[in-house]
């Protein structure tokens, strides 16, 4: 009896250290305590998701004219983002004892354009993005310019004016028809403000450096103009001032520490500042800042609620500069990749569906040996969809339908059958500021991406806060918060990372 009761007493203290991790509460900033109930803390997580919050940051975000990389606005809003670190205590991480992290980057900026009429009115434009290269700079001769309005709907539009030498009016949704009134001798083209798409945007792009002045101005200045061409020849006077510029940006960086054991490492947590438009000088980029908004109030959380690991808030510019922040960033922290740094985690969401896939790899480069790649993520993809997963615990406290539609788009393992139906992507979606730490590393990082989604109002000038479906994003958000939070407390992270830099040697 006395043996039997001796091993009762040896598994009775097996079994309390095992699961003290479970039953032991983190404290946390303001006396807030988790405790872990086999749910990973997931329900405290869960009630304290600020979705008025994280509407307020998007409404904030989208009120600036233009977030376009080294625009006016795009400064306005990193110090937005540095006040809400400041208040909520996110601790600076940059240069100097700063949140900055400066670089220089080139980008063609509108230093101001305009229509002038006879009668002396002026009319504010906006220069369209260069073609390719050419940002096409003007300006009338002392007599002026002829103004002709041309629908543009269809290529026999143009037939019925004379339009060489002259500036052509015509609508902003006439796609790539501006082409026509190149090819017909047109100084330029004058765009009367209206609604696109982004497919539309594909189409006004042009890459060809041709010289070839496009302005926008709003619809009723454009409806007045209008008015004026049906009257008979409009004379005005034309300034386009669009230039390359070099202009020092920063990436915003901001560290919440840890509190428990692993307190020296460090996950990443990243979105976009920047937006982009076909007209950068009015890019409201409600798309962009979806992610942003999220990762602002996931920060007010993390400096209420410390977590085991460190976590570093990285708020990047450049995006739509071909990753030039993300590669400005991951340069600078090269040596702590893999080491101090464990895993990098981005933040691309929008709300046209509410899907959310987990992707490793985007579209801007390729890899080698795709399949060596995904094996990388293995440990990180049971412990998200596996079961007894995050998913799992999630499911128990949200419904067991919560996130059966989400997407493991790095091994393609769940949900079943995924790889006979993968999910649409349209052109120019999978853009992710991870890859540039993925292919760095050969792993490490991944984005949580909505999928499924064409981002409809992507890229244009209207891509403004009344086009966001808040009850599509908020779906997301859970799964968000819950995968970071219990990444931030595993025991360890499984991630491999071979950092590794190229060199070109040459005379």
């Amino acid at each position: 009896m006395a043996v039997n009761r001796k091993m009762a007493i040896i598994i009775f203290f097996i079994f309390s250290m095992l699961t003290m991790q479970f039953l032991l509460p983190v404290k946390a900033d303001n006396n807030v305590i988790i405790t872990y109930n086999g749910d990973y803390g997931f329900g405290t997580v869960i009630n304290n998701i600020n979705y008025s919050a994280i509407r307020e940051h998007l409404s904030v975000l989208t009120g600036y004219q233009s977030r376009v990389t080294g625009y006016p606005s795009f400064f306005e809003a990193a110090r937005y983002v540095v006040s809400h670190f400041k208040s909520v205590g996110v601790q600076p991480y940059g240069d100097n004892g700063t949140y900055f992290e400066n670089y220089t980057v080139t980008v063609p900026i509108d230093h101001g354009s305009k229509v002038v009429l006879s009668n002396g009115t002026v009319i504010k434009a906006y220069a369209l993005w260069p073609n390719y290269v050419n940002p096409s700079p003007y300006q009338s001769p002392p007599e002026g310019d002829e103004l002709v309005y041309v629908r543009g709907r269809y290529v026999e539009d143009f037939d019925e004016k004379d339009v060489s030498g002259k500036f052509v009016l015509m609508d902003f949704n006439s796609r790539w028809l501006f082409r026509i009134a190149a090819m017909r001798g047109a100084k330029g083209v004058i765009y009367i403000g209206t609604e696109i798409l982004r497919p539309e945007v594909f189409q006004l792009a042009y890459n060809v450096p041709l010289r070839f002045p496009r302005l926008y101005v709003s619809s009723e200045d454009g409806v007045k103009l209008k008015e004026l061409c049906e009257d008979g020849p409009v004379r005005i006077h034309v300034t386009l001032n669009m230039s390359w510029d070099n202009v020092v940006v920063p990436n915003i960086v901001g560290l919440v520490p840890g509190i428990g054991a692993h307190k020296d490492e460090i996950i990443v947590v990243s979105a976009y500042l920047d937006s982009w438009s076909i007209v950068p000088a009015i890019s409201p980029g409600a798309t962009d800042a979806q992610g942003l908004a999220v990762l602002l109030d996931l920060a007010t959380f993390l400096s209420r609620h410390k977590p085991d690991r460190s976590v570093m808030f990285v708020v990047l510019s450049g995006h739509w500069e071909g990753l030039w922040g993300a590669r400005e960033w991951v340069d600078r922290h090269f040596d702590d990749l893999g080491s101090k740094i464990k895993l990098f985690i981005g933040l691309d969401l929008s709300s046209g569906t509410n899907i959310l896939g987990l992707h490793h790899t985007g579209g801007t480069y390729t890899y080698r040996y795709i399949e060596t790649l995904r094996t990388h993520y293995t440990w990180l993809i049971e412990r998200i969809f596996g079961t007894g997963g995050y998913k799992d615990a999630m499911q128990r406290i949200l419904g067991p339908k919560y996130a059966e539609n989400f997407l493991d788009r790095i091994t393609n393992a769940y949900p079943r059958g995924i790889q006979q139906m993968p999910m649409l992507e349209a052109q120019g979606t999978l853009t992710f500021d991870s890859e540039a730490y993925t292919l760095a590393c050969y792993g490490g990082a991944f984005t949580f991406h909505t999928s499924n989604d064409f981002r409809i109002w992507m890229k244009t000038p209207n891509d403004g806060l009344d086009k966001v479906n808040f009850d599509n994003l908020f779906y997301q958000v859970p799964f968000i918060y819950c995968t970071v939070w219990g990444l931030l407390h595993e025991p360890f992270i499984n991630l491999p990372h071979s950092p590794q830099r190229f060199d070109t040697l040459g005379e």
